[in-house]
């Protein structure tokens, strides 16, 4: 994995995780449970703020089955299926000899031809997986409002936060289903180029 890809992943688990965090926290507070001051954050030392983010990046990669359950509730079926058929569509004039259900030999395949254009292709899904998870977290912040809605005098700040992050919440999946929809087309794309030959791409006229 390439630094580039390995920071992506770390950061597709590590923000949506520091939400997780963030709603645990503000339960335990209201709970009772413990006393968190926010504006300590600013205040921490890096090794702390380290210690921080590896610990949502945990919680992320933890809570990460559950987002994707919620995800399934939402998204479209088939995204696979739909890049194939968009990817048929482009090229018409060619024989296509691979199923969408073979995605994952392709990018096998691509990586071990061109492992930066895999690293590249593979930031699609792994945006879609933080989006994904962030979907889920947006959902918990938005229940968390309603909470708060109930427990601090029915005040209507709580309502509209509430339908804003709702709102980011649903937005956060479509987006993830359309990274995902880009991921599969790349794939498709890249295969369909490295198997051209500089031949199919500009040939000189011939004479009538």
């Amino acid at each position: 994995m390439s630094i580039k890809l390995g920071l992506y992943d770390f950061f597709a688990y590590m923000i949506p995780g520091s939400i997780y965090i963030l709603v645990l926290t503000h339960l335990s507070t209201i709970f009772g449970w413990v006393k968190a001051d926010f504006r300590l954050i600013a205040n921490l030392p890096s090794l702390q703020i380290l210690v921080l983010a590896a610990l949502a990046y945990i919680v992320g990669m933890v809570i990460y089955p559950i987002a994707e359950r919620w995800n399934g509730l939402f998204k479209p079926r088939g995204i696979a299926k739909k890049a194939y058929s968009e990817f048929e569509s482009r090229y018409s004039n060619f024989e296509v000899r691979f199923k969408p259900e073979h995605w994952g030999l392709l990018l096998a395949y691509i990586r071990r031809e061109n492992f930066e254009l895999s690293a590249e292709i593979e930031r699609h899904n792994v945006i879609s997986l933080m989006l994904k998870n962030l979907s889920f977290g947006l959902s918990l912040l938005a229940i968390l409002q309603i909470v708060e809605f109930i427990r601090v005098k029915f005040l209507t700040v709580h309502i509209a936060m509430f339908m804003i992050l709702t709102f980011l919440s649903i937005l956060a999946i479509r987006e993830s289903a359309k990274f995902k929809l880009w991921f599969y087309l790349s794939i498709f794309d890249a295969v369909a180029a490295q198997s051209l030959d500089s031949s199919d791409l500009i040939a000189p006229k011939r004479d009538s």
